[in-house]
């Protein structure tokens, strides 16, 4: 595999209010990941402690990340597509949002990361005691049509890979397991915040 995607719903995920700087995160994207140390191209949204949720693009070659930021959402519950692509033109995987290409990798992934690549569709944030996006009285965060594309032809398809799981808090968050929809949802699956 050698790209991620999926159209994600936008959810408000609340932030620990003790850290005020812009390292207090809540965030949900797509990711195409390298085998080694800090090798990933991801696309998704952001926000921080006092903001509102932005788009944003982000890779790294095992240093420092490259981030491009977006304008903010105008609404909660609006959904969106997020793809990390590969692209022969450029020999490289570009970060898109919707139809808008926010940044390509300035490296070829097929010859600077380890392989096997991995398909990541996760919530993130930085302290267990801030949310992940979405929650049962705002709705979960719903990623639909999750799709892989193919190393051998660059075509996408819907047969995934298998799915592993992993929730560091399960006092605090919860996701379901992906199922298989009929178009137009596709492979699908919530993450969400408990109450």
């Amino acid at each position: 595999m050698i790209g991620s995607s999926a159209k994600i719903v936008n959810r408000f995920g609340a932030v620990c209010d003790t850290d005020t700087t812009n390292d207090n995160v809540s965030t949900a994207w797509t990711m195409i990941a390298g085998n080694g140390f800090l090798q990933y191209a991801q696309a998704g949204f952001i926000r921080w402690y006092g903001s509102p949720d932005y788009f944003f693009a982000q890779d790294n070659d095992g240093g420092a990340p490259r981030t491009t930021f977006g304008v903010a959402l105008a609404n909660y519950g609006e959904t969106h597509q997020y793809w990390d692509q590969w692209s022969a033109g450029c020999n490289c995987v570009q970060e898109v949002v919707d139809v808008t290409i926010f940044q390509s990798t300035p490296y070829n992934p097929r010859t600077a990361w380890t392989q096997p690549f991995s398909n990541q569709w996760l919530g993130e944030v930085k302290y267990t005691a801030s949310d992940m996006p979405g929650n049962s009285t705002e709705g979960w965060t719903t990623y639909t049509l999750m799709q892989v594309q193919l190393a051998a032809n660059s075509l996408w398809t819907n047969t995934l890979p298998v799915i592993g799981y992993v929730n560091n808090n399960p006092a605090r968050w919860s996701h379901d397991t992906v199922v298989g929809h009929p178009a137009p949802v596709g492979n699908a699956y919530d993450l969400w915040t408990l109450p």
